[in-house]
């Protein structure tokens, strides 16, 4: 197998389990009769617990060169670790067990994605026609659920789930081992790169965005049941979202590599898809917005990766995608989960999709303040590390 193939394999397994736990978990909590509160508990208590990880899983791995020892263990733990979430209303204290298999499942889901990315990044193969895959099986996953869903309840993700993860390690067994790194060499660069102007600006555009994006998804089936439309109804919207971004993966860096302009245009698209749902109140319209917005995710991720790559030094590379992965998907988004769900029990979740709509244009603006340097109309993908100076 080679290793386009392989690291195709990887995203597809992954996203697709993700999928139904991303989209469909707060749908889960809610027939369960967790309140908007603790459904942001829950979702901060992933971001936060990632967070506070995903430097050590980083550093670690790039100290070690365990790149595939770490996917296949976190892969492993997190097919158990979910299982608590169907398991927890069997037992009275419901949301105690469900905090604490999130807690560990956290830990673990932590390095997975950005420690893929780093692999992918350093083969030379075209990032984005790979990741694509992650995005086609998100979008196939979330469709395939909405079905699952209204016939065998939404407590079916969490069993799909442990099953992609266990396909995941398999796929993973086979990625070859990279060199270890001196702890000398680790710390010298690791400080190099947190204080790199660029890096921080990237950050800094992570976290607002980021801010949005899990509370932004993971409310999504809430916002379609209160807009009269049903489960199949989001997974149609996640399957025409995701269709839109599997195609922006690939052809986006035909409209420009100029990666601050892509960072902006990310968010700037999520602005736009919030502001969609603030304003509209008909299901079939929010599906339709998809078609336009559908390259939010897409322009961000792929900006987001393609500098933390270029900026960070070769012995920091799954160390940078995790810093990156901290700041959207961690300090941005645990906040961002906090204020959405105590939004959502204040003012609906309509209004929260208003203030999130704010929140990520501002990630857009901040996005233009990184240097022009990174990225060149004329480079292809897959050469973006050899056309751009050395830092």
């Amino acid at each position: 197998m080679n290793e386009a193939t392989r690291y195709r394999l990887i995203y597809l397994a992954y996203f697709a389990a993700l999928s139904g736990f991303g989209t469909f978990r707060n749908a889960f909590l809610e027939d369960i009769g967790m309140t908007g509160f603790r459904m942001g508990v829950i979702g901060a208590t992933i971001t936060v617990a990632a967070t506070a990880a995903q430097p050590f899983w980083g550093l670690v791995t790039d100290w070690k060169g365990a790149q595939r020892e770490v996917l296949v263990v976190a892969a492993a733990v997190t097919a158990v670790a979910v299982l608590t979430y169907p398991i927890a209303p069997l037992f009275d204290p419901t949301f105690v067990i469900l905090l604490a298999g999130t807690l560990l499942y956290s830990v673990f889901y932590a390095p997975i994605s950005p420690i893929t990315d780093s692999l992918v990044l350093s083969t030379g193969v075209a990032y984005g026609r790979v990741r694509a895959y992650g995005s086609i099986a998100f979008g196939l996953g979330s469709l395939c659920y909405g079905v699952l869903i209204a016939r065998l309840g939404s407590g079916v993700i969490f069993y799909v789930y442990s099953l992609g993860m266990a396909a995941l390690v398999v796929a993973a067994w086979g990625v070859p081992s990279r060199d270890a790194n001196s702890v000398g060499v680790v710390g010298r660069d690791a400080v190099e790169l947190v204080t790199d102007r660029d890096f921080l600006l990237l950050l800094a555009s992570a976290s607002l965005v980021g801010f949005t994006l899990l509370s932004g998804n993971d409310f999504f089936s809430v916002y379609i049941r209160e807009i009269n439309g049903t489960d199949t109804t989001t997974g149609v919207a996640w399957f025409v979202l995701t269709v839109v971004e599997a195609a922006a993966f690939v052809y986006l860096f035909r409209l420009t590599s100029r990666y601050r302009y892509l960072l902006a245009l990310g968010g700037f698209a999520y602005a736009a898809k919030y502001a969609v749902y603030y304003t509209v109140e008909s299901p079939a319209l929010v599906v339709a917005s998809h078609l336009v917005t559908g390259v939010s995710f897409a322009a961000f991720y792929l900006a987001a990766v393609s500098l933390a790559d270029t900026i960070a030094p070769d012995s920091l590379s799954s160390t940078a995608q995790t810093l990156v992965w901290s700041a959207t998907f961690g300090v941005g988004a645990g906040v961002g989960q906090i204020a959405a769900g105590s939004l959502v029990d204040s003012a609906g979740v309509a209004s929260m999709y208003g203030f999130l709509a704010a929140v990520a244009a501002s990630g857009g603006a901040v996005a233009l303040f990184i240097s022009t340097e990174y990225g060149d109309s004329g480079e292809t993908e897959g050469q973006t590390r050899e056309a751009l100076p050395s830092r």
